[in-house]
């Protein structure tokens, strides 16, 4: 099929791959009428492809979407927004070809309505030093999609309501993910991207027309469009901050620890408490924490095998669990047991739980076609409980991709305070479809996705789980009972 000249432009251009003599003949040819609807008529008719694709693949959206999207304008024509976004950019350029840059406070839409329409903008007002009060947004925050529950609470209101996609955030605006399934990606203005995921509760703030992200707690990636030099975007945590010109990185976050791994460009991490700051660059990390040393160190590529053995304790920031040792562990240097996890002061006592730390950035293992989880274990009163893994993409901003179960008869099929080793593959371990009773028989958990989080959960309020040691290893671990052989 023959392409006419001014679409294989447009397409080319709108691809990434015009010649630098495309791209000027495609900004001298936008001064055309015709050629401007014609470039609206192409952004939209894949903007309608991208709305049907979207339902089913909201999961992946980061993946497809946010490492390219400053580098590739094909990745946008895969985006929720790619009709609206090439518009968007179209107008900017025509307004800018007329006019010169953009008006403080006014959006790129904004401009390529007025051009449209033959209509001089407002003359741009003087730039402010101060703060933008809470509930004004100078430079727009979008939320590009959701999935899971996502809440944000307004900054003049004590309550809190759902997100949906397009929801607008405001100065003093805070949002949050609630559990590890959730997940919500953020659209700036000026192309940046900040995806939230798992608990995590985050603030959005302009001062002197420098954006700033607070993180309260949680797991953020984040790909930040070129800023000024004297106006760097910065994200905040509660014992650190980092100031970033336009990178790729990923973020935790709690009250007592931050930890920055940077895919490309690099960021300069400062640690509040004495103001000492690390330059950490693309294959890095850093940790800022009160005794940490501030030094930046070669990211290191998740591991497919792994191992917790209790001996030395509770492993550092994991979320359940209490470490016991002592002559009665018979057998045992150390072991960790499954506790209730109350909300709130007096609530009822539920399900126990043993909970790792959420290593969303580095991962705490990567899962391989044999790869094998190991447990040693013993019960007080043998029940029922079962066990779940938590896994993203390995990918440069990865997304969610699940949290999947394992649930037997032959995990309680043990004697009494009698140590036991039970060796599960990784891929007999399935996803819940959400409504059914029998809701284990889905699919696995994919190879070279990464695991962040793995627990147990009892069904009786307190059975005496106490694990001595868990580790994965490439097929099952000599001297342990193999489960789930068969569906």
């Amino acid at each position: 099929m023959n392409i006419p000249p001014d679409d294989e432009l447009i397409q080319k251009y709108l691809e990434g791959e015009a010649t630098p003599a495309e791209e000027r003949q495609f900004r001298r040819l936008l001064a055309d009428e015709s050629f401007r609807r014609r470039v609206a008529e192409y952004a939209l008719d894949h903007g309608q492809l991208c709305e049907h694709a979207r339902q089913g693949m909201l999961e992946r959206l980061t993946v497809q979407r946010a490492p390219r999207l400053l580098l590739r304008r094909r990745q946008s024509l895969v985006a929720i927004v790619v009709g609206a976004s090439i518009l968007i950019a179209v107008g900017s350029v025509w307004y800018s070809l007329r006019h010169g840059p953009l008006p403080d406070g006014m959006t790129r839409g904004d401009a390529e309505r007025l051009a449209d329409l033959g209509t001089e903008p407002p003359p741009p007002k003087p730039a402010s030093a101060s703060p933008a009060p809470p509930g004004r947004h100078p430079a727009a925050v979008r939320v590009g999609y959701r999935l899971g529950q996502v809440t944000v609470r307004k900054h003049n209101s004590t309550q809190e309501s759902a997100v949906d996609v397009g929801t607008e955030l405001c100065v003093g605006d805070v949002l949050r993910t609630l559990d590890s399934e959730s997940s919500a990606l953020l659209e700036f203005e000026d192309g940046t991207i900040v995806t939230v995921a798992g608990d995590t509760e985050v603030t959005y703030s302009l001062e002197s027309e420098q954006k700033r992200v607070s993180v309260a707690r949680g797991d953020i990636t984040a790909q930040v469009a070129s800023q000024r030099e004297s106006k760097p975007m910065m994200f905040v945590t509660p014992v650190a901050e980092a100031e970033v010109l336009g990178t790729r990185f990923l973020l935790f976050a709690d009250a007592s620890l931050t930890e920055l791994t940077v895919q490309d460009g690099h960021v300069l991490l400062r640690r509040l408490a004495d103001r000492r700051t690390v330059d950490v660059v693309a294959g890095q990390y850093a940790v800022a924490a009160a005794e940490s040393d501030m030094v930046a160190q070669p990211i290191q590529a998740t591991p497919s095998v792994w191992a917790e053995d209790f001996v030395a304790g509770l492993p550092p920031r994991w979320r359940a669990g209490m470490w016991i040792r002592g002559e009665l562990l018979g057998g045992s240097n150390g072991a960790v047991r499954a506790t209730v996890r109350r909300e709130k002061e007096g609530e009822r006592a539920g399900p126990c739980y043993l909970m790792t730390a959420k290593e969303w950035s580095r991962g705490l293992f990567r899962i391989d076609e044999d790869s094998h989880l190991n447990v040693r274990y013993r019960m007080t009163t043998p029940g029922w409980f079962y066990i779940a893994v938590s896994t993203r993409s390995d990918d440069t901003l990865p997304a969610f991709t699940g949290t999947f179960i394992f649930k037997t008869p032959e995990l309680r099929q043990i004697r009494r305070n009698e140590w036991q080793s039970k060796s599960i593959p990784l891929k007999r371990f399935r996803r819940p479809e959400q409504g059914r009773p029998d809701d284990a028989r889905q699919q696995p958990p994919q190879v070279n996705d990464i695991v962040f989080t793995l627990f147990f959960r009892t069904q009786d309020e307190d059975p005496g789980l106490l694990i001595d040691r868990m580790w994965v290893t490439h097929g099952p671990s000599e001297n342990a009972e193999i489960l789930g052989q068969s569906d």
